[in-house]
């Protein structure tokens, strides 16, 4: 089960609609020629990368609730310092 976390994903472009693929998109887009349209259908791909950060490594081995979890923590550390650098501006 996805948390709605941001994750890697690799699409590849297909030729033909495949209607038993209920993840295939479709890009549809105007061509630049009268009447006419172009259409896309991407499938998605098994991803092999990963994101490797300033953590490295040790981001990789934090279940998901780990990883909101610092991610949550950096947010409210900039919120708290941001907002008390805009509260010194403010006043002076």
């Amino acid at each position: 089960m996805q948390l709605g976390i941001a994750q890697i994903s690799t699409w590849e472009q297909a030729a033909l609609a495949d209607p038993s693929n209920p993840h295939q998109r479709e890009h549809l887009q105007y061509a630049q020629v009268p009447g006419g349209y172009g259409v896309w259908y991407y499938n998605r791909v098994p991803t092999t990368s990963q994101l490797n950060g300033s953590l490295g490594g040790v981001w990789d081995t934090l279940p998901v609730w780990g990883q909101a979890f610092v991610v949550g923590l950096i947010g409210l550390a900039g919120g708290y310092f941001g907002s008390k650098a805009y509260k010194s501006i403010r006043s002076k």
